[in-house]
């Protein structure tokens, strides 16, 4: 059974200059000297709508939120824009934090190899009739080490969800973040927005901070 790749939207030149100039626009209205580069990716799923991605200063813009939102100047995609340039006020903490993150990831990694190491000497000292008895804990351990990692990953990244959309009800009002949540909120199979996610909050917690 072979897997269904994603359909892709065309894109004319002058439809992608017109997102083009829209971040330029919304990059100026928060007071950047220099836009971030801007790059699509035309599946068309949503995915992320726009990613901003702070290790290569580039705003993606998703081929699903197009075909979601195929005019640059409604509300929703103007907002959106800001949310995603809201993460770039933030870069060099971001830069900074990406970096401990990953020291981090590894700190979890090799603790969770010496614990299966562990776990593995121990199985092999308590042999019973059938073999090596393995003990709960370490059957419980990835679960564990994955739960932490989420976490972890929450911790730190609700709050730059929280931060970016306080950027985009700057600029747009409490409407403008209720707008771009609606449009992926409505696009998003099974309703997928609005459940936890380690990443993002949901979106009635997002909704909640900003009241119309």
């Amino acid at each position: 059974m072979t897997d269904t790749k994603p359909a892709e939207i065309t894109l004319s030149p002058q439809q992608r200059q017109a997102w083009v100039d829209m971040v330029t626009e919304v990059s100026a209205e928060l007071g950047m000297a220099i836009p971030p580069a801007v790059e699509f990716d035309c599946t068309s799923e949503l995915k992320g709508a726009m990613r901003y991605d702070h290790d290569r200063d580039t705003v993606t813009i998703f081929g699903g939120w197009v075909e979601a939102a195929s005019d640059p100047q409604e509300l929703a995609s103007k907002a959106l824009a800001s949310h995603e340039l809201g993460h770039r006020l933030d870069r060099e903490r971001l830069l900074k934090r990406g970096a401990a993150l990953r020291a981090a990831y590894c700190i979890l990694g090799i603790a969770l190899a010496v614990a299966l190491v562990i776990g593995a000497v121990e199985a092999f000292q308590s042999s019973g009739r059938f073999g090596p008895v393995v003990p709960i804990w370490v059957l419980l351990l990835p679960f564990v080490f994955a739960l932490l990692r989420a976490l972890l990953i929450a911790v730190v990244r609700w709050p730059d969800e929280y931060r970016a959309d306080a950027v985009a009800a700057s600029l747009y009002g409490p409407q403008g973040v209720h707008a771009f949540l609606d449009v992926i909120g409505a696009r998003t199979e099974s309703r997928l927005a609005s459940w936890l996610s380690p990443s993002h909050p949901t979106d009635r917690m997002r909704r909640a901070r900003h009241p119309q």
